[in-house]
């Protein structure tokens, strides 16, 4: 059986509004380092596994992943400007010598392999919402930088359990995410998975230009347009989204230990 190209995305932006509190986006900086790294991990014994494996039937080895990372301008800029110097004794496991990267782009490119796209300065909600727009997988997981990684195991699970190959049929109009834990009728997105769509990607962008989020972020906006509570009040009035093309989309649960 051929193999599903997926990505886990990652985003990190720096607020415009918020340029000058460098400390805390070197923190994000450092959790993207930690997060990629414990991914990388986990797909080189995947592959390892495989080899040592390979005369039985290993699912686990249907997927081909890459990771990718989601730059805001303002970050970019600001890690262009980083020498390299100023974090070498957090990250001295890196051998910078194959590939000598002058500045913090560089070495964080170069971790993730070159999958970093640059976007245009905006908010959390677009950022996300770009995930949709990554056609070129099957499907895509998205995950927030302070997500710790213990068993990648886990997140092959939502592949297989989740996925367009599972028993869910995961499509397009469906988003797989944990339930959030101050309001249990809603996800929560610091991690979900989708299926990536131009006609979706588009559809969101529309929708998050005319709609006002609950929560004022991408949480709020995202579960308006899937979570079908949201869908109708219960109230016997026009449901809360009255367009008919999002009837069908639907939240499909995952495990609260994904929180």
């Amino acid at each position: 059986s051929m193999k599903r190209k997926v990505a886990i995305v990652n985003v990190l932006c720096l607020d415009e509004s918020h340029e000058s509190d460098s400390g805390t986006f070197m923190e994000y900086y450092k959790s993207c380092i930690k997060q990629a790294k414990q991914v990388q991990m986990g797909i080189v014994s995947l592959e390892l596994n495989h080899v040592s494996l390979s005369g039985n039937e290993l699912g686990h080895q249907a997927y081909d992943i890459d990771q990718v990372l989601l730059l805001n301008h303002s970050a970019y800029i600001f890690l262009r400007q980083c020498p390299l110097s100023l974090p070498n004794r957090v990250f001295s496991t890196h051998n910078t010598n194959d590939h000598p990267q002058s500045d913090l782009f560089g070495y964080i490119k170069e971790l993730y392999r070159d999958n970093v796209v640059v976007l245009p300065n905006s908010d959390i909600i677009e950022y996300k919402i770009y995930c949709w727009s990554l056609t070129q997988y099957d499907m895509v997981l998205y995950m927030d930088l302070d997500m710790y990684v213990k068993d990648f195991n886990d997140i092959l699970d939502i592949f297989t359990q989740c996925g367009t190959d599972s028993a869910v049929r995961l499509n397009p109009d469906q988003i797989v995410a944990s339930t959030e834990s101050t309001w249990c009728d809603m996800f929560n997105t610091g991690l979900f998975m989708i299926v990536p769509t131009q006609k979706k990607y588009l559809e969101l962008l529309k929708f998050a230009r005319e709609t006002k989020s609950i929560d004022a972020k991408d949480q709020g906006l995202l579960n308006q347009y899937f979570n079908p509570y949201f869908h109708d009040s219960g109230t016997g009035k026009k449901p809360l989204m009255s367009n008919g093309i999002r009837e069908s989309s639907s939240w499909v649960r995952l495990s609260y230990c994904y929180n």
